[in-house]
């Protein structure tokens, strides 16, 4: 079984929506892994793939208040985030477009025991269910994406999908 990182979060589930994926990153690529054992999709993007909106937004500037608002919410108060803000009206920032979809399919299995995870200090996403288990990670160093995948077995099918979600 995957172990839960120290810094990071898991989930019992396989992502069903591409905003329910684990994020992994480097400033450059990016991916968006939902970790189905019987369907592994990893979404790849790239930061000029993003479309320009013309807006100069900045940053709000609320640093100096992080300190109260992680007390808050370490004293139970789960609310304490919804009204963290600088004032300012929603805005959306640059919307992205992916490149492509990584398909891995392989037959069908009942699985037990799954659990994916995302470790915020390395960046790797994890999967694990029986003997399948699925990493992914952007590389700042390399500039590449590496997805290891180990399962017994020689069915597995490699698809580069360009229906994306």
């Amino acid at each position: 079984m995957i172990p839960t990182p120290a810094h990071g979060t898991w989930e019992p589930h396989p992502a069903a929506r591409w905003e329910d994926a684990f994020l992994s990153g480097n400033g450059h690529h990016g991916t968006l892994a939902f970790g189905d054992p019987n369907d592994d999709r990893v979404i790849v993007t790239h930061h000029t793939l993003v479309r320009p909106n013309g807006s100069d937004t900045r940053p709000p500037k609320l640093a100096a208040d992080l300190p109260a608002l992680q007390d808050r919410l370490l004293a139970g108060d789960h609310t304490a985030a919804e009204g963290f803000t600088d004032g300012r009206p929603l805005q959306w920032v640059r919307p992205f477009h992916p490149a492509f979809q990584l398909r891995l399919r392989r037959p069908a299995e009942e699985g037990h025991g799954y659990r994916r995870s995302v470790d915020f200090a390395t960046g790797v996403v994890r999967a694990q269910c029986a003997d399948w288990t699925s990493e992914v990670f952007v590389s700042r160093a390399d500039d590449v994406i590496v997805q290891r995948v180990t399962t017994p077995g020689p069915t597995l099918d490699v698809s580069l999908d360009h229906a994306l979600p």
